[in-house]
């Protein structure tokens, strides 16, 4: 009967254990729920930015093209002129490689 008795209250506390376990292992699913949610949001404002960057590189890569057609052109040309003005809009300094 005594080793019963000392069973049954190490099953129990055993079980005590387990069930502790258990109750923190679903505390933790919920926290990395709510952290996967967030690192989803941030992905997706992430692609967004890199998408508009790859943008400007695209309009900066044509534009670039478009100049190297009129390479020689002397600061005072209205050529000159427009694409200064692009490069201006664009925030592109002659100091800027």
């Amino acid at each position: 009967m005594i080793r019963t008795v000392k069973d049954y209250e190490k099953l129990s506390e055993q079980y005590n254990k387990m069930l502790e376990e258990r109750n923190s292992l679903i505390d933790d699913l919920s926290w990395y729920r709510a952290k996967v949610s967030r690192l989803e949001r941030e992905n997706e404002r992430y692609d967004k930015q890199f998408t508009d960057y790859i943008d400007e590189t695209n309009v900066s890569l044509n534009l670039l093209s478009e100049i190297s057609q009129h390479i020689g052109n002397k600061p005072s040309s209205s050529t000159y002129k427009y694409f200064r003005a692009k490069l201006d809009n664009l925030n592109i300094t002659e100091d800027n490689k």
